[in-house]
């Protein structure tokens, strides 16, 4: 959950038109006021590449890069009669290898998915002046659908 000045990360404990409560990790509560600008996210589970399988996605990303840099190597050379063109696989290959492995360790992760608070009340001073006390507040309901 992310407010204007916070974010939180736990499990949604209680939520009403005034505030969201948050069980973090560790067990402790965070109470957060509801506003405009607040935004809940759910998650939507692991992904493929979470930290639990880091370790893959690093070696899939390495032989991927390795496999993109032979190809970017075979099309160099391609046009190539010189039998010194094959040095050019030690240029693209570790590279292809290195972009890969970069790729691999930064890609995946948690996947989150934006929702709505079930519904919001916000009441407002009414009309000081009016002769109707039931007109002294002004109610506004917004759920979203």
């Amino acid at each position: 959950m992310t407010t204007q000045d916070e974010r939180v990360v736990g499990t949604l404990t209680a939520i009403d038109s005034a505030a969201i409560v948050v069980r973090g990790k560790n067990g402790s509560l965070d109470s957060l006021p509801m506003t405009p600008r607040t935004r809940i996210d759910v998650s939507g589970g692991p992904g493929l590449c979470s930290p639990g399988h880091r370790g893959t996605c690093v070696a899939v990303g390495f032989l991927g890069g390795v496999a993109l840099g032979a190809v970017v190597g075979a099309v160099a050379v391609s046009d190539c009669s010189d039998e010194l063109c094959v040095l050019v696989y030690f240029v693209t290959v570790p590279a292809g290898a290195l972009v890969g492995t970069i790729v691999g360790a930064v890609i995946g992760g948690e996947h989150w998915n934006r929702t709505e608070p079930p519904a919001r009340l916000t009441l407002a001073p009414g009309d000081p002046g009016s002769s109707r006390p039931w007109r002294a507040i002004r109610m506004g309901v917004r759920v979203p659908f």
